[in-house]
């Protein structure tokens, strides 16, 4: 079921059309995802098209992210991966985590300390989603 609305959509996509053309949004936005009975996690239309090929329809189910993600130590900002926070630093503010005195800490206890940290964390065992921030020094 629709989290917006009373709307059982008969499939993922028409799950993602649904939203962005009723209610002008994305999962994301509702902080949704959608976890195939595989066990991989949906959230874009991208990441739908890549895992379809290699699943090849199996059945989805609805999850509402509740975990909220820190707030970069710079602005107003909550991006919602590791990799998203390390990529805001780089873009926004042209700087590092080290350089910024901290560093991330995945729910899988995996410590995030530079934007590369991330490609060594093995997200098919996590998905990622779930972590802290903390400053240099901190256990």
């Amino acid at each position: 079921q629709c989290v917006l609305c009373e709307l059982y959509p008969k499939s993922f996509y028409g799950y993602m059309q649904h939203l962005r053309e009723h209610h002008e949004s994305t999962l994301s936005k509702e902080r949704i995802c959608l976890i195939c009975s595989c066990g991989h996690r949906v959230d874009s239309d991208h990441s739908y098209r890549k895992h379809d090929k290699k699943c090849n329809g199996r059945a989805f189910t609805l999850h509402k992210l509740t975990a909220s993600t820190p707030q970069c130590v710079l602005c107003e900002a909550h991006p919602k991966t590791p990799y998203g926070y390390t990529s805001h630093l780089r873009v926004r503010h042209a700087t590092t985590l080290l350089v910024s005195g901290v560093y991330l800490m995945c729910s899988c206890g995996f410590r995030i300390c530079s934007e590369n940290s991330h490609k060594k964390h093995d997200n098919e065992l996590c998905n990622g989603d779930d972590f802290t921030l903390h400053k240099l020094g901190e256990n």
